[in-house]
């Protein structure tokens, strides 16, 4: 595919019926290896100049942790390319993403499982933790335990739940 427009093309090719020289084509030289390079540094001195700039306007917030880094590229991230500011800022995009999505508390991050009953929608079990771990659910099903919520908490799978809960 060329990326010369149809009526450039259009124009040549009745110039050339005609028999008339075309001047556009001999002022065109061909690409070499060394224009190549050319805009292939252009283009990388653009990238350094861009992350050149995010360190200096981000020099206040390196001795500060990733909280700080995640709030500097929420302010720039109009100016410069999310992916860049990570890269230069050295912290990922998804940990970006998860502290715009989940602000931590004053005290840490807080991590709430629950358990909804589907009949009524109350939540009959929850639990608090610092860390999402699998005793973090665990925890949660405790006050279920203590519940008359039906006969399927007599199954044999439930009770060695509950044994792990107690220990």
């Amino acid at each position: 595919r060329l990326s010369i427009p149809k009526s450039t093309l259009d124009y040549w090719v009745k110039k050339l019926r005609a028999g008339k020289p075309i001047e556009s084509l001999r002022k065109h030289k061909p690409v070499d290896n060394e224009k190549m390079e050319l805009t292939r540094l252009k283009r990388e001195l653009a990238e350094v100049k861009m992350e050149r700039d995010i360190l200096k306007k981000a020099v206040a917030y390196f001795a500060k942790e990733s909280l700080m880094k995640y709030a500097f590229i929420k302010n720039m991230r109009l100016i410069y390319p999310l992916p860049v500011m990570c890269r230069v800022l050295s912290v990922s995009k998804s940990g970006y993403y998860a502290w715009l999505i989940r602000p931590p508390t004053y005290e840490g991050w807080l991590y709430c499982a629950t358990h909804k009953d589907l009949y009524n929608g109350e939540i009959v079990g929850y639990a608090l933790d610092s860390r999402l771990t699998k005793e973090l659910v665990i925890k949660s099903l405790y006050p279920i335990h203590h519940s008359d919520r039906g006969i399927q908490y007599c199954s044999y799978e439930y009770g060695n739940l509950s044994r792990h809960i107690k220990e």
